[in-house]
């Protein structure tokens, strides 16, 4: 488990504190009871730790802000708050103001008093509807990201008053008495990112004109007109449209095109001018016929293409007449039903343009850089003519005929990713021409492809040909019976020697798994007809096992031992993941594992003998999992643990957790979830079971579990608490509340009417609770 709080900072300057900077996950009272005496900060800085959220309760929010009235910097980017005090509207020196990625639904009317105020974020507020009223007041306002709310038609008509606007993300253009389009031109320091969304609302291509984006600094644009096609439009309007929106060549660096319906696109889009362009993504334009000569720019990297329903040959018209996409990294087609032939050869394509003279016949090589390439929903594309793609890394096709596939893996030998998904016509005749060209290839996922019986004809075929590979993923192949055709009991030592992690899913006919020697990582998941896992070597360097769902599964391997009673063949296991295996009986020999760290047996109901006693040779074991196992020997548990674990989750044993007792769990235990237990009435029944250690506790699906405040004032360590799935569920532990970072209850209706804030009557709990950083209470969260 990662560390969860990493201590705030602070910057001294003198004796005054003029920075503050957060970077916890859980962020409690007492903590910023402290920033309270800061009131010269210029800085409260919400620090993103790997993008995940952080949680702070709007209380603490509230009754902190008032305390730092010369803040010049706020950033709650990433905390879990649903609303923005009033009280924001004091801090008159702020200038920078982030809530990005927050839950907010609003910003109060205060937010307008922010007079200095020159950089509002509220990109992914996702609830977030509209801007305050009085929101023209921020007329200092320099830089608006409203990127993924649901501003839609929220935007103040006013909005061209804002002089100083540089960055202005999201821009909907409306019909009659809605924003419209020539109130660009009064913002005249725009730049940066900016996106027109409802551009079909535009009904006079020299109102675009007005915008002057040809003389803006824009470096990415988004224009884009609806989607729903609710009446007639104009073709040749949206044409002049888009041409009079072209940009300035020497800033722009990403395009961003979508539902133009157009028949066909204005010289500059593709015009080798734009020398900075580097991405470009053009969806939806259901009426073009061709597609733009996006190949003539010189810098692109990376290119998406999604939606060309008319579109039914990709020639050099895309190529354009000379540079041949000198740069292009990444390039994608998706959802081009018409398209049926693809060729980078003009003689083979348009011989007649060649006579003319039209095109240039410069026989340079085309994508010279390509390093990934991925085709989707593109069911007609049958002739495929390319020449070689000599850097080609990353290949993906699905929902095509299995001739793309075929042709692509001809021309890019250098492929060592190869991604496939419901490749219709894939038979095993074809699989196998295939499989020729993958010699360079490291990661192979297979995915739907139905035809399929066995992906290799014999053990030396596929360590002739996958000499390289790696990894091996086998998802929903329904008609796979076993990875090979010929298969033998005892594979040689050179079989598949590179594979290291086998993945097979949903092969629901698979009758028989038969992995190398050489794996580490094995995963079998809901194979409901296999039977057989057979490991030759014994698993000598397997480090993780997972297997799920295989309920026809036999306790014995091909050849005739007991996978789970010979673990002594298996030494390196690091995990052990056992969930849904009926004819699973015994486990035996833990204490040779030394190196296991983690341990899962779930739903396992035939289980019956466990080594509980070996339990204290496993030193660094950290995660146990037992549930579910109702046959499991009477005596565990029995006090005997792994000596350093860390997180342990148990119940719904043999032997009811009323009658554990005293279980002496090291000091080492933090994260405790316990599984019901239907003779469980009042916490006091396991208290004793509880190490005062634990910071995580969660209760589930405890059906008669009235009580949890008896027993447990010991547990002073105690941050997080959930309770889940206990329906007769009143109280909590009111000692421990003030201490907790977070608090869950869920499915517990008794409980949750107590902790609810909303309605006349708030809960009896909720101003116990109010303070808790992170708080979900049934649908309330």
């Amino acid at each position: 488990m990662r560390q969860r709080n990493v201590t705030a900072r602070i910057r001294w300057k003198s004796t005054v504190i003029y920075h503050l900077f957060v970077r916890e996950e859980y962020v409690n009272y007492k903590k910023l009871e402290t920033f309270k005496k800061a009131k010269s900060s210029r800085t409260f800085l919400a620090l993103e730790k790997s993008h995940q959220h952080s949680f702070l309760s709007n209380k603490v929010l509230a009754n902190l802000l008032p305390h730092l009235p010369l803040l010049r910097v706020l950033s709650l980017s990433n905390f879990h708050i649903s609303e923005v005090p009033e009280s924001i509207g004091t801090l008159i020196h702020l200038r920078y103001l982030n809530l990005s990625q927050t839950r907010i639904t609003h910003l109060p009317e205060s937010v307008c008093n922010l007079c200095n105020l020159q950089t509002l974020i509220v990109f992914g507020c996702s609830r977030l509807i509209e801007l305050p009223k009085s929101f023209v007041k921020l007329k200092n306002l320099r830089h608006l990201d409203i990127r993924d709310t649901r501003i839609f038609n929220h935007i103040p008509l006013e909005i061209g008053e804002f002089k100083n606007l540089q960055t202005l993300s999201n821009i909907i253009i409306g019909g009659e008495g809605g924003f419209e389009i020539t109130k660009l031109k009064d913002l005249e320091n725009i730049c940066g990112k900016i996106s027109m969304v409802g551009l079909d609302k535009v009904k006079d291509a020299t109102r675009a004109r007005e915008a002057n984006l040809s003389v803006k600094r824009i470096s990415d644009l988004q224009v884009e007109w609806s989607d729903v096609l609710d009446g007639p439009r104009d073709k040749e309007l949206e044409k002049e449209v888009l041409n009079e929106l072209k940009p300035h060549k020497d800033y722009l660096q990403q395009l961003k095109i979508g539902s133009y319906i157009g028949l066909e696109f204005p010289i500059w889009v593709g015009d080798s001018s734009f020398g900075g362009l580097k991405h470009v993504s053009i969806r939806g334009c259901k009426n073009c016929t061709s597609l733009p000569p996006l190949g003539q720019l010189p810098s692109i990297k990376e290119l998406f293409l999604e939606g060309f329903e008319r579109v039914t040959v990709v020639g050099m018209e895309f190529l354009g007449t000379s540079l041949r996409f000198p740069s292009l990294e990444i390039l994608s087609f998706v959802d081009m039903p018409g398209w049926g032939k693809w060729s980078t050869n003009n003689r083979v394509v348009f011989p007649y343009l060649r006579q003319w003279g039209k095109w240039s016949t410069n026989s340079g090589v085309v994508f010279p850089n390509l390093r990934q390439l991925h085709i989707r929903d593109c069911p007609n594309l049958v002739e495929v003519l390319l020449e070689a793609l000599p850097l080609l890394k990353v290949l993906e096709i699905v929902r095509c005929d299995s001739v793309v596939l075929k042709k692509l893996v001809q021309v890019a030998s250098s492929v060592t990713k190869l991604d496939i998904c419901h490749i219709s016509r894939l038979i095993d005749v074809e699989w196998r021409d295939v499989i020729k060209n993958l010699r360079a290839v490291e990661e192979l996922t297979i995915t739907d492809c139905n035809a399929i019986r066995y992906l290799w004809e014999s053990e030396a075929v596929a360590s002739k040909f996958f000499v390289k590979l790696r990894k091996l993923k086998v998802d929903n192949c329904d008609n796979m019976v076993r990875f090979g055709e010929k298969e033998v009991k005892n594979c040689s030592s050179n079989f598949l020697s590179s594979l290291t992690m086998l993945d097979v899913c949903r092969c629901k006919n698979m009758e028989r798994c038969s992995c190398p020697g050489s794996i580490d990582n094995l995963i079998v998941y809901e194979c409901t007809s296999l039977t057989v896992i057979s490991l030759p070597s014994g698993g000598q360097k397997l480090k993780s096992l997972y297997i799920s769902g295989c309920k026809k599964l036999s306790e014995r391997e091909w050849g005739g031992h007991e996978i789970m009673n010979n673990t002594r063949r298996m030494p390196m296991l690091e995990v052990i993941d056992i969930y849904d295996w009926p004819d699973l009986k015994s486990v035996t020999e833990l204490k040779v594992l030394v190196h296991l760290t983690t341990l899962k047996l779930i739903n396992c109901g035939s289980l019956e003998s466990f080594p509980d006693n070996e339990l204290s040779n496993l030193t660094l074991l950290k995660y146990l999992h037992i549930t579910d196992c109702p046959s499991m020997d009477a005596s565990f548990p029995n006090g005997v643990w792994p000596p350093n674990l860390h997180s342990l989750t148990i119940g719904k044993l043999k032997k009811p957790i009323s009658q554990w007792g005293t279980q002496d769990l090291p000091n080492s235990v933090v994260e405790l979830y316990l599984h019901g237990d239907d003779g469980v009435v009042s916490s006091s029944q396991f208290a004793n079971f509880l190490p005062s250690s634990i910071t995580h506790l969660e209760v589930i699906a405890f059906e008669k579990l009235e009580s949890f405040s008896m027993g447990l004032e010991r547990l002073d360590s105690l941050q997080h608490l959930t309770c889940f799935k206990c329906p007769n569920l009143m109280d909590l532990p009111k000692a421990l509340l003030h201490s907790l970072l977070s608090l869950k209850v869920l499915d517990c209706p008794k409980l949750e009417k107590r902790c609810s804030k909303r309605g006349r009557g708030r809960g009896s709990y909720w101003r116990r609770i109010s303070h808790i950083p992170y708080i979900s209470i049934g649908s309330e969260s």
